[in-house]
């Protein structure tokens, strides 16, 4: 992979009011030397064509590219997009390489075609790509493992140039910190999510011990239930600025701690 500049990752921004608390966040706890904040837009298939959704993670597309424009306004942040769909990936990617405030997209689809995102890193060279390592990794009894992990990233070797391994799909599930740690060092790149968030300091210690310059990203953990959810519907929460803030403050200390271990 080609890796570039590592990040520390709050997914799942919708609103001026969550562009708001990552700019907080961002004057009071700055990145750790070398890193940048990556802060994430959710888009589907679904909401890509315009339509509705009551998960109250995405925002309409007609406010994505506000959203990334005014996010891009800050030099620590990184304004990406994490998209997932289940067929028409080609279409899809062509449409959002028209997103010019995007500097990064992150696919949440099951074995991408390698062909169709080499495709859209030639139009946008600009955008960095990270691939999202889920179940489509896994071996052939229904698990992660770290040879199976290592096989899937190698498929998409001079494309990505971040491997998230994420079996969480933002439902806030633990990382597997026996596997992760067996492949943190295995390539520049490595990313990591599920369960991050306030109090996570010894799963991400012990990934910071295993390997040096890894990104992690975190989302469920770093919000809170809406004061007025659609009943018996699920996703009903918004950004926690201070639980965003605390999870900054633990990625970053862990990061910055680990520094001195190597």
């Amino acid at each position: 992979m080609s890796a570039r500049t590592p990040y520390i990752g709050i997914t799942g921004i919708v609103t001026a009011g969550d562009i708001h608390a990552l700019r907080t966040l961002a004057w009071k706890a700055p990145p750790p030397f070398g890193y940048r904040w990556m802060a994430g837009v959710l888009v589907s298939a679904k909401t890509l064509a315009g339509g509705a959704t009551t998960n109250a993670r995405y925002p309409r597309y007609d406010d994505v590219p506000a959203l990334l424009e005014e996010l891009g306004h800050d030099t620590r942040t990184w304004p990406v997009v994490h998209f997932n769909c289940r067929e028409g990936l080609a279409g899809h990617l062509r449409t959002l390489a028209g997103l010019d405030a995007m500097r990064g997209l992150q696919l949440n689809v099951q074995n991408p075609d390698r062909g169709e995102v080499a495709a859209f890193k030639r139009d946008r060279p600009d955008v960095e790509f990270i691939l999202q390592v889920n179940a489509a990794a896994a071996d052939e009894s229904g698990a992660l493992t770290p040879d199976s992990i290592r096989r899937y990233i190698d498929r998409y070797d001079g494309v990505a140039n971040f491997a998230l391994v994420d079996a969480s799909a933002g439902r806030g599930k633990a990382i597997d910190l026996a596997v992760a740690r067996q492949i943190a060092a295995y390539r520049p790149g490595m990313a990591f999510a599920g369960g991050f968030g306030p109090g996570a300091d010894s799963a991400v210690r012990a990934l910071c011990e295993a390997a040096r310059d890894l990104s992690f990203d975190a989302e469920s953990r770093v919000r809170r239930p809406l004061a007025c959810p659609l009943e018996g519907v699920p996703y009903q929460d918004e950004l926690d600025p201070q639980a965003a803030f605390e999870w900054a403050w633990v990625a970053r200390r862990c990061v910055e701690n680990s520094r001195s271990w190597q």
